[in-house]
């Protein structure tokens, strides 16, 4: 088979059906062969047994002649002596090709003789002439003798045409076996080799590497399959950037309407201290107005933090060395509206403990790993801390609480992307981008948890660029 065809799951299957056909054929075609011929062997053999009848019934009657010298059995064995000439030349061929030219010759010549005799005892009428009776017996005994040659050669004639056929038989059928076990499991590794390589690739994208499938397959309709998967893995890598901003502007507007509040704090204290100096302002009390513009000016960069804190988190930033302590009361401080009045927050961090890291990126990360411990501990209340550990190569920052916990058989999925347990309250991305942008600042991070005791991230960073900590995730 030329091995372009052979490029498609089709034409394999294509080709193990026409080879079936084929095999069908022969089969067929070698069997009709082989039964025509047994057959016509049947039909040789037919005349060959009436042949030895014919023989064997004018013996009888030549012995009963013999005996008895009687008129009617001569009459017999006259009749019968001119069937087996009849038949013999009926079927000379056929005879020729049971026994061989020669023997049949020879035959032949022995039943002229036979012939003859028969013909100088009618003619002389000597039925009791000793020696022709004599020579007839002993022609007689060489047709027995033939015609019991010729039933061998018959049946063994027969026999070995059956056992051809039986042979013939065998012989296909152990080459239709071989040939559907080779093919079908070159058919079965054809399938299931691609199929199997397709899915580690898709338990991959399962995991959330949504990395294009390299076009190494083979047949057509893998590489249309592959092609198909690449588009939609382009589309989804697409949408999952269009999530992730959707998610951090959905975090955004929650932390615009936690600080609207907050904002009013600092403003309404302005406003107060305007209307003051406003009705103090032709009063000579310099010192009190001093100190209404002293308070005034802290509300007013009170006030600022709030927005540069806004403004902070919503630009886009680069890889730069940050002080973790100082991100994380940032953090906090955005989510102070958010914080659940039965939980604690203690962070373990030195004043002088840097991370390598976006510093957006990073704020983003802890959002959503508060949201969440939030989330689980608002009825019950608990205690969320973070340490952060130095080692040579890397800083770890671990984050954990002391909420339901994560059950074990939900514990591997917690980063795949669209995985939730909050119902409609969730679309199952929030860990799924901490996932992501942890990765993105070419660190990694994963999950220890236990049912009633809680839930601890650990966060590997490098510490400069270029030092990557062990990628991925785990559970």
């Amino acid at each position: 088979m030329p091995k372009k065809l052979l490029k498609s799951l089709k034409a394999k299957i294509f080709y193990l059906y026409i080879l079936g056909i084929l095999f069908f054929a022969l089969f067929i075609t070698v069997s009709y062969i082989t039964f025509k011929d047994l057959s016509d062997i049947i039909v040789k053999s037919e005349k060959g047994a009436l042949l030895v009848e014919y023989i064997l019934e004018v013996r009888r009657y030549e012995k009963n002649f013999l005996l008895y010298h009687k008129r009617e059995d001569f009459e017999s064995l006259k009749n019968y002596l001119k069937n087996t000439r009849e038949i013999i030349d009926q079927c000379r061929m056929c005879f020729i090709q049971l026994i061989g030219r020669k023997n049949f010759e020879t035959f032949e010549k022995t039943l002229e003789n036979y012939e003859g005799l028969i013909k100088k005892l009618e003619k002389e009428d000597s039925f009791s002439k000793e020696s022709l009776l004599q020579a007839l017996r002993n022609q007689g005994k060489i047709l027995t003798d033939y015609a019991e040659y010729l039933n061998k050669i018959r049946e063994k004639i027969i026999l070995n045409s059956i056992k051809e056929l039986k042979s013939w038989l065998f012989i296909l059928g152990i080459l239709f076996i071989v040939l559907v076990l080779f093919y079908g499991y070159y058919l079965y590794i054809s399938i299931t080799k691609p199929l199997k390589k397709l899915e580690n690739y898709i338990f991959q994208i399962i995991q959330g590497k949504f990395c294009a499938i390299p076009p190494d397959f083979e047949d057509r309709e893998m590489i249309l399959l592959v092609e198909a998967i690449n588009k939609m893995l382009a589309e989804l890598d697409r949408r999952k950037e269009y999530l992730i901003q959707t998610e951090r502007l959905a975090t955004f507007g929650t932390l615009l309407f936690s600080l609207a509040h907050e904002l009013n704090n600092p403003l309404n204290n302005i406003s107060t201290s305007c209307q003051i100096l406003l009705e103090e302002l032709e009063k000579d009390d310099l010192e009190f107005k001093k100190e209404l513009l002293i308070e005034m000016e802290k509300e007013i960069e009170r006030t600022q933090k709030i927005i540069r804190s806004i403004l902070d988190y919503s630009k886009p930033g680069e890889k730069e060395k940050i002080n973790l302590k100082k991100l994380l009361d940032e953090t906090l401080y955005l989510l102070k509206g958010k914080i659940p009045s039965k939980v604690e927050v203690k962070l373990e961090i030195p004043g002088d403990f840097y991370v390598y890291s976006d510093p957006q990126q990073l704020k983003q990360v802890f959002i959503n790993l508060f949201k969440n411990s939030f989330d689980a501990m608002s009825e019950k209340g608990g205690i969320i801390e973070i340490k952060g550990i130095e080692e040579k190569d890397k800083t770890v920052i671990i984050f954990s609480d002391t909420g339901p916990g994560i059950p074990a058989k939900i514990l591997p999925h917690i980063f795949d992307p669209f995985f939730t347990t909050k119902g409609n309250k969730g679309y199952g991305l929030g860990l799924f981008i901490v996932y992501n942008l942890i990765k993105n600042n070419q660190g990694s991070i994963k999950v220890e948890s236990e049912v009633d005791k809680g839930t601890t991230f650990i966060i590997e960073l490098p510490k400069k660029e270029g030092e990557v900590s062990n990628e991925g995730k785990s559970a």
